[in-house]
């Protein structure tokens, strides 16, 4: 017995090596599929054979087992070496499906070792069937095992190479959306920028324009306190004389729109007198002014060369009578500036004129009034005259009479002429 059960055992092992064999093809082929190739006889067709050996065993028990008449099945067990056929009485084991052979005391000693070997060889046989089944079904359903890993393998590939590219698609919309919102971005920064520097150009330049607007309305008056300032003070000595062909009383040339007007004294002494000390500030301040505005600095309200040159002999008193020739017609003439007939109305930076009871005259810069108890007594000016050699502040006085019965000077209080250049809007 023990050695019938061990050779079992050894069949089992074989049965159960050649499904293991089986399943490795099986797998290699599923997960790397190769060329067809025609195989010899595999452990499949073996156990096929067996099966069917089996399935012969087992219909011929059937058949006897369901005899009605006849208590005992017969099992007709084929011989190995003489092909012939021996009826013995077997009972059929429904428990474990194998034959036990009959205590039957006719039968001889030679016929119960056969019946034991041929029933031994069909239990064999149905184990081996039983176990071939078995392995059969776990091939198959490793085969299938297999299958769904593969497929579910190839779909994990396919979904992961989806989601690689969807994941790839995504970061380049982000990355153009990015992109997209930097240039937005940077569309949004420079138009901020270039509106933010059209409003401080557009401020600048209503503030300019402002600011044009102010000197459009302010009189010349401070421009010419400012030109004054920049002349020393006892520096530049004075000089009257009737050389009008070299020598016009201004401490520099002149020129306008491009031509030579007044002459400096050729010596360099930078010598002046009244008239022409005083014209070259109003000269100088008008140019001053028009730069500040954007005027051409050759452009005294539209005047000419000639124009400009009369508008001098009249300041200069040099074509008639101071009556009707001073710095305050000359004004009014070209339409530059009004004379001040009110001496409470004067102010720093106008332009004075007037005559002595000893038959001499003087042109300056106004400063102020000299008051005595309120009332005007002289003025304070700034101009070039020979007491102070030059260049230089002075005081005169008007020829009023004080309480002791005196005068105060010899200015000519009724040949005082007071000239104002106006602001540029008011030009005439």
């Amino acid at each position: 017995m023990m050695k019938n059960y061990i050779e079992g055992i050894y069949i089992k092992i074989a049965i159960i090596t050649l499904a293991i064999m089986t399943i490795g093809v099986y797998v290699t082929f599923a997960i790397f599929p190769i060329k067809e190739v025609n195989l010899p006889i595999t452990a499949v067709e073996i156990g096929k054979d067996i099966i069917l050996e089996r399935d012969y065993y087992l219909d011929q028990m059937t058949v006897y087992a369901n005899n009605p008449t006849v208590g005992t099945n017969q099992v007709s067990l084929k011989a190995e070496e003489e092909n012939k056929q021996q009826v013995l009485p077997i009972q059929t084991d429904k428990s474990n499906n194998s034959a036990v052979l009959i205590e039957n005391q006719n039968v001889d000693e030679g016929q119960k070792t056969n019946v034991e070997k041929q029933t031994k060889d069909v239990n064999s046989v149905g184990q081996v069937s039983i176990v071939n089944t078995v392995d059969s079904v776990d091939i198959t359903n490793e085969i299938n095992t297999t299958k769904e890993v593969t497929e579910k393998t190839e779909v994990s590939i396919v979904n992961a190479v989806s989601t690689e590219n969807e994941v790839k698609e995504q970061n380049e919309v982000n990355e153009i959306k990015e992109l997209n919102e930097e240039e937005k971005e940077a569309i949004e920064e420079k138009e901020t920028k270039e509106v933010n520097e059209l409003k401080v150009e557009n401020k600048q330049q209503n503030a300019k324009t402002k600011e044009k607007e102010a000197i459009m309305q302010k009189d010349l008056n401070s421009y010419v306190l400012d030109v004054i300032k920049t002349y020393p003070i006892g520096l530049y000595p004075y000089l009257l004389n009737n050389d009008f062909q070299n020598y016009n009383g201004v401490t520099t040339n002149i020129n306008y729109k491009g031509k030579l007007l007044l002459k400096a004294h050729p010596s360099g002494n930078r010598a002046s007198h009244c008239s022409g000390i005083t014209f070259e500030v109003f000269y100088k301040a008008m140019q001053k002014r028009n730069k500040e505005v954007g005027i051409s600095t050759d452009d005294f309200n539209g005047m000419t060369y000639n124009q400009l040159y009369d508008f001098v002999l009249i300041w200069y008193v040099a074509t008639g009578n101071k009556s009707s020739n001073n710095i305050a017609t000359a004004m009014e003439k070209y339409g530059v500036g009004k004379e001040i007939s009110n001496f409470e109305d004067a102010r720093a930076g106008d332009f004075i004129d007037f005559s002595r009871e000893n038959n001499t005259g003087h042109t300056g810069v106004f400063i102020k009034w000299i008051r005595d108890n309120g009332k005007i007594v002289g003025v304070r000016y700034w101009s070039s005259q020979n007491s102070t050699k030059g260049i230089n502040y002075k005081e005169e006085y008007f020829n009023i009479q004080k309480r002791d019965g005196k005068k105060y000077g010899n200015l000519m209080i009724n040949q005082v002429y007071i000239g104002r250049v106006t602001s540029i809007n008011q030009y005439k």
